[in-house]
């Protein structure tokens, strides 16, 4: 079955064995919710992301992205910075899961999704390790996985594309408690 990566109003869909350029998902489901939460324990429970790293909606630097292909001169397939607070009632909540998609590349390609963080606030420093605990999913770019422990893979767009980062916080049914802001940067 092909994997299929899908919007829709104000949700997300990743089902499938695997992406078709070989990032391997196991017939997930992501509900993306607004910004403060979809239920759970009977508390608020909020996340909210910002990165350092670039300015929100703005160009991001040649140092993020990926090496080889003549994407970029400066290109090092560093990670961006990013940090999250997590605020409300966690009783319910199982882990953060992190997802950057580019959202003009016709089929969402998927640049960084790692799951399982631990839900207390914390922060990933540029190029930097997630929290232990955390599940780093390898990235795929060109049919090559990369081996970076981060799991990044870096911007390489034929033009102009948009990139956007969101956090959620599941329960132990993959279910969304709560969906962070969204932050966005620019590529070309």
């Amino acid at each position: 079955m092909s994997p299929t990566l899908t919007f829709t109003g104000t949700g997300l869909s990743i089902t499938g064995t695997g992406f078709t350029t070989g990032f391997p998902l196991a017939n997930t489901s992501v509900a993306a919710g607004g910004g403060g939460g979809g239920g759970g324990g009977g508390g608020s429970l909020s996340i909210s992301i910002t990165s350092s790293s670039f300015t929100n909606g703005g160009n991001i630097d040649g140092a993020f992205y990926i090496t080889g292909g003549n994407c970029h001169p400066n290109a090092a397939n560093t990670s961006p910075q990013v940090s999250w607070t997590v605020s409300g009632d966690t009783s319910g909540a199982a882990g953060i899961r992190c997802l950057c998609i580019d959202i003009d590349s016709g089929d969402n390609f998927v640049h960084w999704f790692v799951t399982d963080i631990p839900v207390e606030s914390g922060s990933i420093s540029e190029n930097g390790s997630w929290p232990s605990g955390s599940t780093v999913n390898a990235n795929n770019w060109d049919g090559v996985l990369t081996s970076r422990s981060n799991g990044w893979g870096g911007p390489c767009p034929p033009s102009q594309h948009t990139y956007e980062i969101t956090f959620e916080i599941l329960d132990s049914n993959d279910d969304t408690l709560a969906t962070s802001n969204t932050l966005s940067f620019e590529a070309s």
